[in-house]
């Protein structure tokens, strides 16, 4: 039985997938910096669910308008951002979060179809 890579996996794929839109959930009612973006992610799924290259996600937010830096703090010397939600992004996610609904709904359906036998 071939081994599985741990980088192919449809966990990983998932949350590569969905690390986007976790990311804008959590920025959905307030700005965060990064630390408490993978903090808040981290209480929200029981440490399920970590994204382990975070930066790279906020940077392509920013590059596609969907979140914005709302202001920086220098912390101990360091600058610190937080960042928003755009309209833009508010837009979409809620947008994806219709998509994310009607897939869920499809893939359940399947799931039920096969644990019927049918």
């Amino acid at each position: 039985m071939p081994r599985e890579s741990t980088l192919h996996t449809f966990e990983a794929y998932f949350k590569r997938a969905f690390s986007p839109l976790m990311v804008m959930c959590i920025l959905y009612s307030e700005p965060k910096y990064v630390y408490e973006i993978t903090q808040s992610i981290n209480a929200v799924s029981n440490n399920r669910f970590d994204i382990t290259a975070l930066y790279p996600v906020i940077y392509r937010l920013l590059e596609d308008g969907r979140i914005k830096v709302a202001y920086e703090k220098v912390v101990n010397r360091r600058n610190r951002y937080y960042y928003e939600l755009t309209e833009e992004g508010r837009n979409y996610l809620e947008e994806q979060i219709t998509v994310y609904g009607e897939l869920i709904t499809m893939v359940n359906k399947v799931f039920e179809k096969r644990m019927d036998g049918d």
